[in-house]
């Protein structure tokens, strides 16, 4: 559909739906908020969320300790992908450690304090979210593909 159309539009409240859409396209998405009674574009909030994707990746490869979180929730919970994390994680020569939660959020992660980098396997969007105010880096699965391109 991407190369048939010049942009998107997403039509809705908020920006969680929308960055996602335009984190998965290379083209404009447009969020029609009929609430706020505006049009309004994604581009700098794509680049800076890309910008802190980048950091979370980058910090992430100096780590020797992670977390891989699953997460409990009804279709969130991927232990596979969680145990292919872990197993290539310490095959790059890191220690890895599996924890399971309900609900996932910087507060909770706070509390592993020997944790250096968190990588969530749930919904790809709790790692985007979270990251403002959080000083270790949390990456998505995709992130984490490509921090172990890097290791």
């Amino acid at each position: 559909l991407e190369g048939k159309v010049d942009a998107f539009l997403y039509l809705g409240w908020g920006d969680f739906h929308a960055l996602g859409a335009a984190m998965a396209v290379e083209k404009e998405v447009y969020i029609a908020d009929p609430y706020r009674d505006e049009v309004r574009e994604t581009g700098e909030l794509k680049r800076r969320t890309m910008a802190k994707r980048g950091w979370a990746i980058a910090e992430a490869a100096k780590a020797k300790k992670f977390a891989v979180v699953m997460v409990a929730k009804s279709g969130q919970f991927q232990m596979g992908a969680a145990e292919r994390l872990r197993e290539a994680l310490e095959a790059k020569g890191r220690e890895a450690y599996m924890l399971v939660a309900d609900e996932v959020n910087w507060e909770r992660l706070a509390a592993f304090g020997f944790v250096e980098a968190f990588i969530i396997t749930g919904c790809p969007r709790i790692a985007l979210d979270n990251r403002d105010g959080f000083n270790r880096p949390l990456l998505n699965e995709d992130d984490a593909h490509e921090l172990l391109k890097r290791l």
